[in-house]
């Protein structure tokens, strides 16, 4: 039976199992008046030195310590169920948004170094400083190559990446994952289905549960 999640909670559990504090649907407001300026999809901060288990740590996913560089981490993720896109209200560097999503994160100490971040994260999709990494994130089933010309350090980061992380993780770790009650639904949904693929694999050593097999048990939606 095929399972549905929805692709922001999907993305959600991906950046928490990678060591991310993460806010979703983090909304922009205005100075003046009740109109929201615009949302990110999920708001999120990895540390440096973040380590999961006193011994054989979890090696978390080597698109983002690669990304991090022994610095911190701040994303701003954008998730799409198709080809990946950024919404338009953060191409407009005149609604002042960046700057206010970077002041909302307070990790950069003058306004002078919020004005040069925002403008690099117009520009080119990034920013960094000797302690601070920042970068757009786009999750999506495709890639999108014209954000690969336009900002040249975005990430694209697509569903099948996304899988075949938690499926290693649930595989190597699968002792340690069992104990999860505190977790939301989503989170369970996507450790259940993985226990149920390996269940299958243990009665019959013959079927190959994959991170493919493991992905297409599930439906992804908005």
């Amino acid at each position: 039976m095929i399972k549905e999640i929805e692709s922001e909670k999907l993305a959600y559990w991906y950046f928490r199992i990678n060591g991310f504090f993460s806010i979703p649907n983090f909304v922009i407001h205005s100075d003046e008046g009740s109109d929201q300026r615009t949302e990110i999809d999920l708001f999120g901060i990895r540390f440096p030195h973040r380590k999961e288990l006193l011994n054989n740590s979890m090696e978390d996913d080597k698109i983002l310590t690669d990304l991090s560089h022994d610095k911190t981490l701040v994303v701003l993720v954008e998730v799409t169920l198709s080809k990946i896109k950024i919404n338009e209200t953060w191409k407009e560097k005149e609604r002042k948004n960046m700057q206010r999503a970077l002041n909302a994160c307070g990790i950069l100490q003058s306004d002078k170094e919020v004005e040069k971040a925002s403008e690099e994260l117009y520009k080119t999709g990034g920013y960094e400083n000797s302690l601070t990494k920042i970068v757009w994130i786009c999750i999506g089933k495709e890639p999108n190559d014209n954000y690969s010309t336009r900002y040249p350090k975005l990430v694209t980061i697509l569903y099948d990446d996304i899988f075949e992380f938690i499926f290693n993780r649930f595989t190597k770790y699968y002792e340690q994952k069992l104990s999860h009650d505190q977790w939301d639904d989503a989170g369970k949904l996507l450790f259940d289905t993985f226990k149920k693929g390996k269940k299958k694999q243990l009665k019959n050593p013959t079927n190959n549960f994959t991170h493919t097999e493991y992905e297409n048990m599930f439906e992804i939606t908005d």
